[in-house]
Formats: structure tokens, C-alpha cells, sequence
């Protein structure tokens, strides 16, 4: 995929694992990172479920 389509060339998390680092605040950061990512997809999947149920109903 293309960046901006929800993949990226160099993930920010694919490259701290690589890295091998041992560094608590860079691990601290990378697991949020990861963390905020899913909540966002959560977040977007109740937009979206609630988006297509008003369209729904609007068309009954």
C-alpha cells in the first residue's frame, strides 16, 4: 500500500522493534503509539457503524 492508505513504508513501531532498543521511554512510547492506534480504530468503527444505522434509517 501507498502511504496515507493505512500502511506506511517505515512504521514508527516496525523500526523501534528492528532497533533491538532496551530503552524504557522509547519501549514507553512505542506502547502507546500501539495503544492509541487501536483506540483510534475503535473510534472509527463506532463513527462508522452509527454513520451507516442513520443512513439506514434515514432510507426507511
Amino acid at each position: 500500500m501507498q502511504p496515507g492508505r493505512g500502511e506506511y513504508d517505515e512504521d514508527i513501531v516496525d523500526r523501534i522493534k528492528a532497533s533491538g532498543t532496551t530503552d524504557p521511554l522509547t519501549i514507553e512510547a512505542m506502547q502507546e503509539v500501539v495503544y492509541v492506534r487501536s483506540e483510534l480504530a475503535k473510534q472509527i468503527r463506532d463513527f462508522n457503524k452509527l454513520a451507516a444505522d442513520n443512513k439506514r434509517k434515514a432510507t426507511l
